[in-house]
């Protein structure tokens, strides 16, 4: 859509099409259903299919289908580099001090923007914990929890679905996904 094409001023993002065009040439990794790859591109591919099969903006449809219905009034799509609901994250390591993510305007130093489908909204505790009982304890979590297995480490068998990793838990069947950004991660889990 036309709003991608912008830049978020200085700090550039890659589009949806960049990052299709990325891979556009390259062979497969495995042969179809054979091996499991996590990747954010194949989100990309997908809301740049559901944009073009709709002829609408995917945060546009986001906000009409997800959002608003569920009151997930804290969640907001990760364009541009600052946010009206977002801590001031803070990086570092054991071998270096740690320092806020931000400057003194309270900007990131790039935009997320290239998250996209890919996980490109930023949210609070309350609206993830609503969005994931929605989503894995809903109406269609049939859809969602109907996974492709593969191991995650020898004897234990993990799988992934349409958003969201399948693995065994002491109190039985767990469902959830992470999230990263510089200075802040995000866990959720449904059981």
């Amino acid at each position: 859509s036309g709003a991608r094409g912008a830049r978020d001023g200085a700090k550039g993002y890659l589009t949806p099409e960049d990052c299709a065009a990325m891979i556009r040439d390259a062979p497969p990794l495995s042969p179809v259903a054979t091996h499991f790859y996590y990747s954010d591109t194949s989100y990309v591919l997908a809301g740049l299919a559901i944009e073009a099969a709709t002829g609408r903006d995917l945060f546009a449809l986001a906000a009409e289908r997800v959002l608003k219905p569920l009151g997930l009034s804290a969640t907001e799509p990760a364009i541009g580099v600052t946010f009206r609901n977002y801590a001031t994250p803070y990086v570092g390591s054991s071998t270096s001090p740690r320092r806020r993510y931000v400057d003194e305007k309270g900007e990131l130093p790039f935009s997320p923007r290239t998250e996209w489908a890919g996980g490109g909204f930023l949210t609070c505790a309350r609206d993830l914990a609503v969005l994931a009982r929605a989503y894995a304890g809903g109406a269609n979590r049939h859809i969602a929890t109907d996974v492709v297995r593969y191991a995650s480490a020898e004897g234990v068998v993990s799988g992934y679905g349409i958003g969201l990793f399948a693995t065994q838990s002491p109190l039985g069947l767990k469902h959830g996904h992470g999230g990263y950004f510089p200075g802040a991660t995000s866990q959720w889990a449904y059981l």
